[in-house]
């Protein structure tokens, strides 16, 4: 069972400010909430990961993304990673939340944190979407990276940078 760090690209894709992107999104933890009333208010966690890990089998089955292509979690917050005030990010996340129920996907509320908690940033869960639908709404919404957990559970750092199927995507990297 593969337990490394999982990003699929080549690390000669990021540079000085990339490299430092990259150990961000490794040392973070990643949480998935129970659905609530109040958005991002008193969350119950259902289960936590990091990348190169995998997601318990328990909480795959009851989310039933192990029999779809995986499970994406992505956000609308800190475009390029530059900072946005609190307001301005629950605007973002709140569009995200509408494109998402347009399109069908099932979302569950989730964060990236850092370990120690100093800093959070709101995601979703989304079940039921593409790589390629994924990968646009991320440019889009300019980010630079999100998460892909795939059918078997682990969890990979996915970026513009890798190859899209659709050159209409752009080939270039935030990194």
């Amino acid at each position: 069972m593969n337990t490394s760090p999982s990003f699929s690209s080549s690390p000669h894709l990021f540079g000085a400010r990339g490299q430092s992107l990259l150990t961000h999104y490794l040392e973070s933890v990643y949480e998935v909430y129970a659905p609530a009333q109040e958005p991002f208010k008193n969350r119950r966690v259902i289960f936590s990961f990091r990348i190169g890990e995998f997601v318990p089998v328990d909480s795959r089955q009851d989310l039933l993304f192990g029999t779809l292509a995986g499970a994406y979690l992505i956000t609308a917050c800190n475009p390029a990673s530059q900072p946005l005030s609190p307001l301005e990010n629950e605007r973002r996340q709140r569009q995200l939340a509408l494109q998402i129920e347009d399109r069908g996907w099932l979302a569950l509320p989730a964060a990236g944190r850092s370990v120690d908690a100093s800093w959070a940033e709101p995601s979703f869960l989304v079940i039921g979407a593409t790589e390629l639908a994924v990968r646009k709404l991320m440019r889009d919404w300019g980010q630079n990276a999100w998460l892909w957990i795939d059918p078997a559970g682990q969890v990979h750092l996915q970026h513009h940078g890798q190859c899209p199927a659709d050159p209409s995507l752009g080939p270039d990297s935030f990194f």
